[in-house]
């Protein structure tokens, strides 16, 4: 065992032999990326490219960051700096085995780039003026209406830019000294392992989905009560052999946020003529304000949330921490897309709700 990790320090300064403050203060903003940056590109998803497809992506982050520390707390493997002092570069606390950084960007990248997206409407142009909506395809091959257009997400390039992003992670993170290259290597097997099974189960998952909308048809209900405690025993065990309950409390906002208030007030509850919350809709500049005006909405009640806490005993901070979590994952999920719908950044007509439109007398 000693040997081994003394391999690993060994390859910690074999990769610090190019260390340099310039380097140091790069590697130390790049490495944000992979942590509360791999969050903001799961809120990007959620906004602005396809909304089932970015909640998708939050619940398969927390429920994978939750694991992550529950491992962290069972293996309680020490910090790199700690056995060995020479190689701190910064400071960072927790354990060290796996590397949450590596396992979220390695997660996030995957399912980015494999878990399906929606077919998403487009103008018609079977006739000049109809106003129809037909699923995906373009005017220069009218065959390809009805087929799924290969999102930005899968085409090469992106999955190679998506390996060099993980990597680069990975290497920022042994460079810095606060993991072993083996803490990286099991972050990823982790990610993959999580993200297969995600892929694994989609269809099943998708056949409960279509099986409870049916019986909300038939019956008038919602059923959300019923949803929301499915994710309450997931979220519980994620609070399961781990101290931090952070995440447990994210799984349980994120839920909430869907359930209850998207659901029910941006979906069901749109304005006369149809119009909801559209994530890919809009144009880009319309995308980036909207994504600034909800980072900086949640950002807001967030400092509200931990001012507010931070001078309460100290027996109520698990408590507290779970609850200002779970505050902001329900922003995230259902008071934001509501808040886009209220002053006008919605992105325009969802799939699910199509505007009327007059038919054309042949």
């Amino acid at each position: 065992m000693e040997e081994f990790i003394f391999w690993n320090l060994s390859v910690i300064h074999a990769v610090q032999q190019a260390a340099h403050p310039v380097i140091t203060h790069a590697v130390v903003l790049f490495t944000f990326f992979g942590g509360k940056g791999i969050a903001l590109c799961s809120l990007w998803v959620l906004w602005c490219v396809e909304y089932r497809k970015g909640l998708a992506i939050a619940y398969a982050l927390a429920c994978s960051e939750g694991l992550n520390y529950a491992l962290k707390g069972l293996l309680r493997v020490p910090r790199p700096f700690v056995r060995d002092p020479s190689v701190k570069l910064v400071f960072h606390d927790g354990f060290s085995t796996p590397s949450g950084h590596a396992q979220a960007s390695a997660l996030f990248v995957l399912l980015a780039r494999s878990y399906p997206s929606a077919k998403t409407p487009v103008p018609c142009f079977c006739a000049p003026g109809c106003g129809t909506d037909r699923q995906v395809g373009d005017r220069e091959n009218p065959s390809s209406y009805g087929q799924e257009r290969t999102p930005l997400a899968r085409t090469a390039w992106t999955g190679v830019a998506g390996v060099l992003f993980v990597g680069v992670i990975g290497l920022s993170r042994v460079y810095l000294g606060v993991h072993y290259p083996i803490d990286v290597l099991l972050g990823w097997l982790n990610a993959v392992l999580f993200g297969a099974l995600i892929l694994g189960m989609r269809r099943a998952l998708r056949r409960g989905v279509v099986f409870f909308t049916r019986i909300q048809e038939v019956s008038g209900r919602s059923f959300a009560g019923l949803r929301f405690s499915a994710v309450v025993c997931i979220a519980l065990l994620l609070a399961v052999g781990g101290a931090d309950v952070s995440m447990c409390g994210a799984f349980c906002g994120l839920g909430a946020g869907h359930l209850f208030i998207f659901d029910r007030w941006v979906t069901r509850r749109a304005p006369a003529g149809g119009v909801g919350f559209h994530a890919a809709g809009g144009s880009f500049t319309q995308k980036v304000v909207r994504f600034c005006v909800g980072c900086v909405f949640c950002s807001v009640v967030s400092s509200a949330l931990h001012a507010l806490f931070s001078g309460a005993p100290a027996e109520y901070a698990r408590l507290l921490r779970f609850v200002r979590y779970g505050i902001g994952a329900s922003l995230s999920t259902g008071v934001v897309p509501l808040l886009f719908l209220r002053v006008g950044l919605a992105g325009g007509l969802p799939f699910h709700a199509p505007a009327p439109t007059a038919v054309r007398e042949r």
